[in-house]
């Protein structure tokens, strides 16, 4: 369903029935990484639609239940959902930037975490209806650090240095 090979060149798959797969070159096949998927009883989260390694040290996975962050070494991992400001638990593609953000599209629109303090914010499109409807696993960063994400109608692109300012809270005066 989706595939991605770290910066570690290991490959990683996530399917809509096995969880998630780790290539294993001396089988020459894909196989169910245990780690997550049994242990910790993540195998509830039968679609994986993104994979992307912070370090090496975290994986996050995109499903359809939201964000998983992973920890490789400590085996522990966390949910990000609605709760956690995402505009829908439907991960649909995730791409890191070179700032140390992470640029998450979902069902329901765009999302960037700063993945130094695990915030996310939610990132207006203006731009058509058909725009904002990702399809999964079609994020990528380009070499010179702009963002793509594949839509209905093409793609769209992100330039990460325009979009970290983030809007100041409105401010209500209620007495």
């Amino acid at each position: 369903f989706c595939l991605y090979e770290d910066a570690f060149g290991e490959l990683w798959a996530g399917s809509n029935t096995l969880g998630v797969l780790k290539y294993n070159p001396q089988k020459d096949r894909f196989i169910p990484f245990n780690e997550l998927n049994d242990q910790h009883g993540l195998f509830r989260f039968k679609l994986i639609s993104a994979i992307q390694r912070q370090n090496k040290n975290i994986l996050w996975i995109g499903t359809a239940k939201g964000l998983l962050r992973f920890d490789l070494v400590s085996k522990t991992f966390h949910l990000f959902s609605e709760m956690d400001n995402l505009p829908s638990n439907g991960i649909r593609s995730l791409a890191e930037d070179n700032n140390g953000f992470l640029w998450i599209t979902t069902v329901n629109g765009l999302a960037v975490m700063d993945l130094e303090t695990q915030k996310i914010h939610k990132r207006p499109l203006y731009a058509t209806v058909d725009d904002q409807k990702f399809l999964i696993a079609s994020g990528m960063k380009s070499n010179l650090g702009s963002i793509y994400f594949g839509n209905y109608s093409g793609f769209i692109c992100i330039d990460p240095h325009e979009q970290h300012q983030y809007p100041p809270p409105a401010i209500a005066i209620t007495q």
